[in-house]
């Protein structure tokens, strides 16, 4: 019996670090020199890009991001002609994936370098976020760039895995974006999901109850949407209105009209307070008394105040909290994020690369530690799981 325990560990531990992904990106003297100056996006032109020992052009490369546009280290968006091959760790395994279109995230904010792939894990494991995600080490012109989180384009899986008729990334208050189509490529089916969106996120006022959650069920995957929520909640998610998609499918049960599934996107607010908008503000005593993380949107202040929506929410909620986020789900997908980022943990380039992060300034001068991201993990574990028990209280007392 030993003998197996030990000798799976043993492959587990092999394949941990098999999982291991290095980047070389090649850039122009001119170009290392223009795209540090200034904190906006920024196109390299004739750049490269190595993955083992195999080099090739590459077809688009950009600076990105919003606040970490400001970063020492930047993100990137990478778009190649032909795909490349990265190793990830699922379920123990590694497992190979190809893509040609994807981000490099420097992660310049996220917590040990593990926050945002642990909201991730999450909503894979309940089927909200489709596309897939791994590490790497990034080098530029040979030079260690430290840890990346590398993040396969939503867009593309929307439109080649489910064919989707659009593609929408939510914003605050009442703004989107359309991702496609492009309005100048189809200004019909352009207008069609610009209206179809609207109508999901801002039904009419006259619509109240189980009328107004049949509505919400014609026009959306609203199961979908309450467990995205749930997710949120539990991870106190504090600014997640804008880090969400929707793609507009036909089907059998949806001819006629556009119906919207829901992708979880960059969960790297996890463990937050709520965003400090205007809204939030002018309901920050609802706030504390409410199951959901935040009153930006429209539709969730829809839920929150309809009795009916709010009572199935409530009771969505205890049994997802119950039943399937358990605490042994909880503990393998804390340990899932452990063996991912486990091949870079007391990497020195990545350790001192990481100094040039947002820390906590008790590790300034150590940059992200082995010690420190499991001692960090272990603190998530156990506050998602008290969280757990909070909103069970407060979700059964609303239905009593």
């Amino acid at each position: 019996m030993k003998s197996t325990i030990f000798f799976f560990m043993f492959l587990l531990s092999t394949s941990i670090y098999a999982s291991y992904n290095s980047i070389h990106l090649v850039i122009t003297q001119d170009d290392m020199n223009k795209y540090r100056q200034k904190a906006e996006s920024y196109d390299f032109s004739n750049s490269q890009i190595v993955i083992q020992g195999e080099r090739q052009p590459i077809k688009k490369l950009a600076t990105r991001g919003q606040t970490s546009i400001r970063a020492p280290r930047r993100s990137f968006s990478v778009k190649l002609e032909e795909k490349i091959t990265l190793n990830n760790l699922a379920n123990g395994k590694v497992e190979q994936f190809k893509t040609k279109d994807f981000k490099l995230v420097n992660m310049w904010e996220d917590n040990g370098y593990v926050t945002a792939q642990l909201g991730y894990n999450f909503f894979r494991e309940f089927d909200l976020y489709k596309t897939r995600t791994t590490y790497a080490e990034v080098f530029i012109n040979d030079v260690s760039q430290g840890l990346y989180l590398v993040v396969d384009n939503p867009e593309v899986y929307a439109k080649k895995e489910v064919n989707a008729e659009c593609f929408v990334r939510r914003g605050y208050k009442k703004s989107f974006d359309i991702k496609f189509p492009k309005v100048e490529e189809d200004s019909e089916k352009y207008t069609d999901c610009e209206e179809a969106f609207k109508w999901s996120m801002n039904p009419s006022k006259y619509l109240k109850g189980e009328e107004l959650y049949n509505h919400l069920s014609k026009v959306m995957n609203l199961k979908a949407y309450y467990k995205w929520l749930m997710i949120n909640t539990l991870l106190e998610s504090g600014d997640y209105s804008d880090e969400v998609y929707f793609y507009a499918v036909k089907d059998f049960y949806s001819p006629t009209y556009l119906y919207f599934e829901i992708m979880a996107w960059d969960p790297d607010d996890i463990f937050q307070k709520p965003h400090l908008s205007i809204q939030n503000i002018l309901r920050s005593k609802r706030l504390k008394q409410t199951l959901l993380m935040s009153l930006e949107i429209h539709l969730e202040r829809l839920i929150d105040r309809d009795a009916v929506l709010y009572a199935k929410f409530a009771g969505d909620l205890i049994k997802f909290l119950e039943t399937e986020a358990t605490d042994e789900l909880i503990d393998k997908l804390i340990q899932d994020t452990r063996n991912k980022i486990d091949p870079y943990l007391g990497n020195d380039r990545i350790k001192e690369m990481s100094k040039l992060d947002r820390l906590d300034e008790s590790i300034k001068e150590t940059g992200y530690t082995t010690e420190y991201v499991e001692n960090l993990l272990s603190q998530y574990a156990k506050r998602i799981k008290a969280r757990k028990q909070n909103l069970l209280i407060k979700a059964r007392n609303i239905l009593k």
